[in-house]
């Protein structure tokens, strides 16, 4: 008997598990430490508003029903941070509560496109930027980030064949893996390029808090356009070191948020209550605290290590 899906097996990028078991061998093998890169987990606790907020609801009975539909304070308290933070104005129906941001970049393609359909990739990118479009039976397109460029895609290199057949692209600043930061000039690009190939843009914001030096990060969701043809992912794990409590957003257009909660309700259901007070509490202290707040460059953070 043969075992497992042909799209199972055609998956040929380690997950993050296997590459810890590896290390975990390979310390027990050799007694090496090892300096992990693999996945972006904060050594820095939550504050203690986000650890006190989960701690308390985890007593109250209440929150081990199921969890059928988002939480009517938790949007509020995203609507009221996305406004204060990025100038950004949302309704409940732009917003969708998710277990981390892993489980977007995971699904949405399976949500927002069909097999053969067209999906434009930065490269390099996150790993599962590449695995789930070939879940979902899509095709990929590579949009190279150059040093020459200062690693920001260059739309006007994408061949314009390429460009009227693309269903969606995804995008990330700050990005992973080259640390680059977009200017307004970018995202003014990034909108009218999407708008006038008519492109589903996924933004990956999962970086925005975590800038040394220099402007804030940005919302794509704040340019003039951008609402109409995208959505935008933000995570708890990165700003408010909330990476095992699995919490992140998706917000803006929302004919492309239906599909994907569609899905998403259909597989599963909202993640245990008191993560979400958790995380209205870190939103509340989103002006005091950051993860990245705790570190004074990325060079000391290195030397640290």
């Amino acid at each position: 008997m043969k075992y497992g899906a042909r799209r199972v097996k055609e998956i040929s990028a380690p997950s993050f598990s296997d590459l810890f078991a590896a290390k975990e061998a390979y310390t027990a093998r050799t007694g090496n430490s090892v300096i992990d890169f693999s996945i972006g987990s904060s050594n820095i606790p939550p504050c203690d508003a986000v650890k006190q907020a989960i701690a308390n609801a985890c007593l109250d009975d209440d929150n081990y029903q199921y969890s059928l539909s988002p939480r009517a304070d938790l949007l509020e308290a995203v609507k009221e941070w996305y406004a204060s933070r990025y100038g950004v104005s949302l309704e409940a129906e732009e917003i969708f509560p998710l277990k981390g941001s892993q489980e977007a970049l995971s699904h949405i393609p399976m949500a927002l496109c069909d097999p053969g359909d067209l999906v434009l990739l930065p490269d390099p990118c996150y790993p599962i930027y590449r695995t789930a479009p070939s879940l979902a039976g899509a095709d990929v397109y590579y949009m190279p980030m150059k040093r020459e460029n200062d690693y920001l895609i260059d739309f006007d290199a994408i061949p314009q064949d390429v460009a009227k057949r693309a269903r969606m692209m995804v995008v990330s600043y700050p990005n992973n893996p080259t640390g680059a930061v977009a200017n307004d000039a970018f995202y003014e690009k990034l909108v009218d390029f999407a708008n006038r190939n008519d492109i589903i843009v996924v933004h990956d914001n999962a970086y925005s808090e975590l800038i040394f030096d220099g402007e804030p990060g940005k919302s794509f969701l704040a340019y003039p356009g951008a609402m109409e043809i995208g959505i935008e992912l933000n995570s708890f794990s990165k700003a408010y070191s909330m990476g095992g409590a699995r919490m992140a957003v998706m917000v803006g257009n929302k004919d492309l948020i239906e599909p994907y909660a569609k899905l998403l309700n259909t597989i599963d259901f909202q993640s245990f209550a008191p993560i979400h007070q958790g995380a209205i509490a870190a939103l509340k202290q989103s002006g005091d605290f950051s993860a990245g707040g705790h570190m004074e460059s990325p060079m000391k953070f290195l030397k640290d290590l």
